[in-house]
């Protein structure tokens, strides 16, 4: 079977592409912040895949959840669906998180666990802020159940096609644009006596071959390895601060098929207190994030800060934390 095209077809193809861009007919899928949309192209393009690491307790969940949360909002002109796999936690718990934001308590506040209820005025409030998501965000949808690698694959396979748009007279599908997130690429199945390692470079084929299809843009939350917390790499003001590819859970199994790379650091939970040979002053704020983007195919690599108001469910950007001189 002939599996190759003349590249005349490809010129044609990029062609219509920078066309539809400058028109403003293409554009891509915006993140809530705008710096993260300026290292891609005005945010994360279609065919795209984007792994997003951190350690635990970096709000990389929080994160993700922002991003689908917020896509309409931040993407008016475009419709396309959301897909969330939520692996590591009963979908219940990111929504009862929401509430907290809402409603400025903790979660054991919200869940009466904190030795007292909720008001009736509490209960409305969040009644009729699930009822306006559900309307606003009505074209997100979640998938909870753990799978293998093929496993995914069918999964996404069903739900594009679910949503796609057949053409009666030539039978050829249009697909809609869909972003695809998934909490934890470490807590996809392994198939018999698969490793892990082996199992993410597999997934990470996988991706590949499914972006090249589907006009999807995929957000993967992956794993920093401890060794980031190893006292070498903590010490104060020095480059191995910072995160690298080597830092990655899997090393190059999602490195090398991934558009873009962030790894999101969070310095104070390290007892870093001057960080990275700039010797930005951290002074223990663990509320602090360094997202180093190591990886960035079309644009460079770099480094930029956030903040994290995880009583808000949020981060936002936020200026570089000033530096000690030498």
């Amino acid at each position: 079977m002939r599996t190759w095209t003349n590249q005349a077809v490809a010129y044609k193809k990029a062609l219509q592409y920078v066309e539809g861009r400058m028109k403003g007919v293409i554009k891509s899928f915006r993140t809530p912040w705008e710096k993260v949309n300026k290292v891609g192209i005005q945010g994360f393009e279609w065919n795209s895949l984007t792994t997003i690491a951190g350690e635990s307790g970096s709000y990389k969940t929080m994160l993700c959840d922002q991003i689908a949360r917020e896509g309409n909002r931040r993407n008016p002109d475009s419709y396309f669906r959301i897909l969330m796999l939520q692996l590591e936690m009963p979908e219940r718990v990111s929504k009862v998180r929401e509430f907290s934001a809402v409603l400025g308590k903790s979660y054991q506040a919200v869940c009466s666990a904190d030795g007292s209820n909720l008001s009736d005025s509490e209960l409305k409030k969040i009644c009729d802020y699930a009822v306006e998501q559900v309307e606003v965000n009505a074209n997100i949808d979640i998938f909870k159940d753990q799978c293998t690698t093929d496993e995914f694959r069918r999964v996404v396979e069903t739900y594009m096609n679910a949503y796609a748009e057949t053409d009666e007279k030539t039978g050829e599908k249009t697909y809609m644009k869909t972003v695809i997130t998934l909490d934890h690429a470490y807590l996809l199945k392994c198939s018999n006596s698969q490793q892990k390692v082996n199992m993410l470079y597999d997934f990470g084929e996988t991706l590949v071959q499914l972006k090249k299809i589907y006009p999807i843009a995929f957000i993967i939350l992956n794993q920093l390895q401890k060794g980031l917390d190893e006292p070498d790499r903590c010490r104060n003001g020095n480059a191995s601060n910072y995160p690298t590819r080597d830092d990655l859970f899997g090393g190059d199994a999602l490195y090398q098929c991934s558009d873009i790379v962030i790894a999101v650091d969070c310095p104070a939970k390290r007892h870093i207190t001057l960080y990275g040979p700039e010797r930005f002053i951290i002074n223990g704020d663990t509320k602090i994030l360094a997202f180093h983007f190591l990886k960035v195919r079309n644009g460079e690599p770099c480094m930029t800060f956030f903040r994290a108001e995880p009583e808000k469910m949020r981060i936002v950007e936020s200026e570089p934390p000033k530096t000690q001189e030498q």
